[in-house]
């Protein structure tokens, strides 16, 4: 195995003094009956430090196995939060440098702490995380910054380690991977930011002490070991490994690894080409999964608000809206409004048993909670222009919590609270023209208005609205079909289901049209279109027949 370089023993003391920090502030030094336990890793922390070249001696002269018995003890105490024993091995190792305590304590010891803190951010309770926001947050700006300065990693990487003996295209899809990384993780960072400030921080400082942990681990010995069996594979493997890397959730620690080592620490010219290859394919996957991950991050947040105490939560909230001043939807009422929704999990017909009351609770709080987030954007959008982004994203956001609750109502047996909410949201909606909600608050009006046989009302309303884009009108006069059938009128019904047929079929259009609108649609065209065509030969539904209850599925944008 090769020597450590400069380099890695740099890239492990800047993420050892972070990782010695957080874990600093992690614990309890004068805790009755846990505080010993702090002063005990500071003791074996310090052991470890001054032990160093007693330790560089005995690996130089161990037997192979002894030696990882110890690397791998050096990892569980990292995974067991030795985070004071780990930034102090690696201050110890860049000042006194030694191959055998780099590579087989130092290097474990980090990389165990850094595995540690990625595990606990994402799983860790997150009310926990957002109830440690503060008015002033400046160690959050810091990582803002920190986050930027590990994209300039690689490029550094590339300036300082040569390829001799490289063709001049082969230089160049060098920077090809360079760049795909960098791309990466500065569109990561960008959506990462849009989270609550605390959560925000504290995935920043989870995510890039991994990743400086693992540009460490890439610049050592292990990342030439690493290079070296990479340039190896053949270039149908590496192409197998893309198509993998396209097809699924890429790996992100992977790619990154490879790049980091094949494309960056310890170019080999024969390894750039698949390299490059899998770091475009996986940053441009990346880019299409990261939407849907932070989706997931959104709800995770909007579900541990209420866990906080009002002042609390109060402050998250506030802070929440300074930092969406320049955003053109407002995420966090829409992700409270959908757990709201969620909330009503169980669907009665009126007399077929318990209804949703023990759940109104749980959705009026997360409701209580959108509508107020509501009111502080509007605070703050009265500032604004009166044409600005801000004052937009805030009426939307005032239409798509009255969506919301017509959905609430609709699941909660008071379908005419729900038609009277969802036609006021179509009012609004027609406002902005913004036709992706426009349709969603019409199909949940005349969803809500069939439940209660209010089909006069229900074609009007239809009939009302006019929209331009032919896919979506193909649903609507679809629907109206199957109004008019449910009203007794087949001839009609056929002539509106001949028309809808005249018309391209409804896709999904886009971000505002998938899964991520606020509400999404009661059927799908083709379930509809096979509805009406089963009704119209004859099949028609049974007197006093309720109609299935939509599928409500939540959305953040």
């Amino acid at each position: 195995m090769s020597e450590p370089t400069t380099l890695s023993g740099a890239l492990l003391v800047v993420v050892g003094v972070v990782f010695f920090a957080r874990r600093l502030h992690e614990l309890d030094w004068v805790a009755p009956r846990h505080g010993w336990a702090a002063w005990g890793e500071l003791a074996v922390a310090i052991a470890v430090g001054a032990g160093q070249e007693w330790i560089n001696a005995w690996v130089a002269a161990a037997p192979a196995v002894l030696v990882a018995g110890v690397a791998a003890a050096a990892l569980l105490v990292g995974l067991a939060g030795g985070g004071l024993v780990a930034g102090i091995a690696a201050v110890t190792a860049f000042a006194h440098p030694g191959a055998g305590y780099l590579t087989w304590v130092a290097t474990p010891l980090v990389v165990g702490y850094a595995v540690r803190v990625l595990w606990r951010t994402a799983r860790g309770p997150i009310a926990r995380s957002i109830a440690t926001a503060t008015d002033r947050d400046l160690v959050g700006r810091r990582w803002a910054v920190g986050a930027l300065l590990l994209a300039g990693v690689p490029p550094v990487g590339l300036l300082l380690v040569p390829m001799p003996g490289a063709a001049w295209w082969e230089h160049l899809l060098r920077v090809v991977g360079v760049v795909a990384l960098v791309g990466w993780l500065l569109a990561v960072d960008a959506h990462r930011g849009s989270l609550l400030r605390a959560r925000t921080r504290d995935l920043r400082i989870a995510e890039v002490g991994g990743l400086l942990a693992l540009a460490a681990v890439a610049a050592g010995p292990f990342g030439a070991v690493i290079a070296e069996q990479w340039a190896r594979v053949p270039l149908a493997s590496a192409l197998v490994f893309a198509a993998v890397a396209w097809l699924a959730v890429p790996a992100g620690a992977v790619v990154a690894a490879l790049v980091l080592c094949a494309g960056v620490f310890h170019p080999v010219p024969a390894a750039v080409l698949p390299t490059a290859a899998l770091a475009v394919v996986a940053a441009v996957s990346a880019v299409r999964m990261t939407r849907s991950v932070h989706d997931g991050r959104w709800f995770a947040i909007a579900a541990a608000l209420p866990e906080l105490d009002e002042d609390r939560r109060e402050l998250v909230l506030r802070q929440w809206v300074a930092d969406s001043a320049a955003a053109r939807t407002l995420w966090l009422p829409n992700a409270l409004g959908a757990l709201a929704i969620q909330a009503l999990q169980v669907w009665n017909p009126p007399g077929a048993g318990p209804d949703t009351t023990d759940h109104a609770a749980d959705s009026a709080t997360l409701l209580g909670l959108a509508d107020r987030a509501v009111e502080l954007a509007g605070a703050a959008a009265a500032e604004s222009p009166p044409d600005s982004p801000r004052r937009a994203a805030h009426a939307l956001a005032v239409e798509d919590i009255r969506l919301h609750r017509a959905a609430v109502a609709r699941r909660g047996n008071d379908a005419a609270t729900g038609f009277e909410l969802a036609t006021a949201a179509v009012a609004g909606y027609s406002k902005p023209r913004r036709e992706d909600r426009l349709l969603r608050a019409v199909d949940l009006a005349v969803d809500c208005a069939r439940s209660t046989r209010r089909y006069r009302e229900a074609g009007e309303l239809l009939r009302s609205v006019e929209l331009e884009d032919p896919r979506r009108r193909r649903y609507l006069t679809t629907l109206a079909a199957l109004v008019a059938h449910e009203a007794g009128d087949d001839a009609r019904a056929r002539d509106l289901l001949a028309r809808a047929r005249t018309l391209p079929r409804y896709r999904l259009l886009g971000r505002e049209d998938d899964q991520r609108s606020p509400i999404p649609l009661c059927h799908t065209l083709a379930a509809l279109e096979t509805r009406v065509q089963r009704a119209l030969a004859g099949v028609r539904s049974e007197p006093g027949h309720r109609p299935d209850p939509p599928s409500l599925r939540p959305g953040s944008k």
